[in-house]
């Protein structure tokens, strides 16, 4: 009796010990992801007029940025020790990430040794680790989505709390938030929070978190962050929509017709207000703010190494009308020719098709989210160059996110989540 009660007291510890190893890598993952943004805006000085700067790219990043964003990712290393010291890692729970993640990163590796920039292998280290970062998550033995929900959850909390800041910090220049950073990275910091925010169980901190990334979007007056989220969400209502009862759909389709109705009466508003097309800088007839020549000169580029490209993130030495090809598709055509646009296109393309997958099945609201967000990702990348990065939360929540969508179930079924307005139950 006594040599029992000893071994259930053992156990007991055991347990409680292995628990509390669990919360803190969970709260560990959740603190990864934004910190980036925050030691980069806390790093960086308030942006100033444009002119002042006397070239094309606006911002001031030092080398001392650049740093504090790269010690950010490496963190990661962290909790990933933690998680391979729990004992609580199935590799044949990768399924096909690892296949994925290795066209991105051979066609980056050949893109650098082909054109002899040996100097940024170290690049390619750090984006190994942050695949082998997202791997070792999705390897995570608990069958339901208790991980990515605690890290999602986390994630848009904090990223809230650091939009705050931000916003309280008052840089501004022309009515325009710049944050220190620039309006272009609080706009797509914000689409990502919206996406993260919903898994949030807490119906008013969610619609909190999603209103102010509205805001938030609207401050920075960043039409591509609206225009990606915009396509994401209309992907989580479709996927809602086809995963409902009929009744529900009947409810969700006069929802749409409603809001639709609403958006059309206030189009000439937000055309010349929010998304300024009568701004003779930012306007129709600015040429995409400088765009299409900058994607000209992209095109040129890439016509020099079709096939493997120029060199991962290299392209913006070859163009004068912008400091980037403001494109994700053209800029990783021009870096890693078409053999890394083809390995990122299929990246994408499996996010979302198992994702949707995911969600239609299982009913999985964080499935859900991350489609949502591999989608506005997607949705960004035709007016702004980030595709695949190892710098920036955003990149780094989409390889996490196929990473995890792409992951294997050895399960037969899972308990239901908690309903929520996004879910049809």
């Amino acid at each position: 009796m006594i040599a029992s009660r000893a071994a259930n007291t053992r156990h007991s510890a055991k347990s409680a010990r292995a628990r509390w190893l669990e919360i803190t890598v969970d709260i560990l993952r959740g603190v990864w992801l934004p910190l980036a943004p925050l030691l980069v805006f806390l790093a960086s000085s308030p942006r100033k007029p444009i002119y002042t700067y006397g070239a094309v790219d606006t911002r001031e990043i030092t080398p001392f940025v650049t740093q504090l964003a790269t010690v950010a990712v490496l963190f990661g290393l962290l909790p990933a020790a933690l998680s391979l010291a729990s004992g609580r890692i199935d590799p044949r729970r990768l399924g096909a990430f690892p296949f994925l993640a290795l066209g991105i990163l051979l066609s980056i590796t050949v893109s650098l040794l082909q054109n002899g920039n040996f100097q940024d292998i170290s690049i390619l280290v750090l984006g190994t680790l942050v695949f082998a970062m997202a791997g070792i998550l999705a390897c995570d033995r608990r069958s339901d989505d208790k991980a990515l929900h605690q890290l999602l959850a986390i994630y848009a909390v904090a990223h809230c709390v650091i939009m705050i800041v931000v916003v309280a910090d008052n840089n501004f220049l022309w009515g325009r938030l710049m944050g220190r950073v620039g309006p272009n990275f609080w706009g797509q910091t914000a689409y990502y929070t919206f996406f993260a925010a919903l898994v949030l169980r807490n119906v008013p901190l969610r619609f909190a978190v999603l209103g102010w990334s509205i805001a938030v979007q609207v401050l920075c007056q960043n039409r591509t962050s609206m225009i990606a989220t915009a396509a994401g969400l209309a992907v989580v209502i479709l996927l809602v929509f086809l995963a409902s009862s009929p009744r529900r759909k009947l409810a969700i389709a006069t929802f749409c017709l409603l809001a639709g109705l609403i958006l059309a009466a206030a189009l000439p508003f937000l055309a010349q207000h929010v998304f300024l097309i009568d701004d003779p800088r930012r306007g129709v007839g600015s040429g995409g703010t400088g765009r299409f020549e900058a994607w000209a000169e992209t095109i040129d580029v890439w016509a020099r190494s079709p096939i493997f490209g120029v060199g991962y993130r290299h392209h913006e030495e070859y163009i004068s009308a912008a400091s980037s090809a403001h494109n994700a598709y053209l800029a990783t055509l021009a870096d890693t020719g078409l053999f890394g646009l083809s390995a990122y296109l299929i990246f994408l393309g499996a996010g979302i098709y198992w994702g949707a997958k995911r969600y239609l099945i299982h009913r999985s609201t964080v499935a859900l989210a991350l489609t949502g967000f591999v989608v506005a990702y997607a949705a960004s990348g035709l007016f702004e160059k980030r595709a695949i990065n190892f710098g920036n939360s955003g990149s780094l929540l989409l390889i996490i996110a196929v990473a995890w969508l792409a992951r294997r179930s050895f399960v037969s079924s899972r308990p239901a989540e908690p309903a929520t307005p996004l879910s049809p139950h």
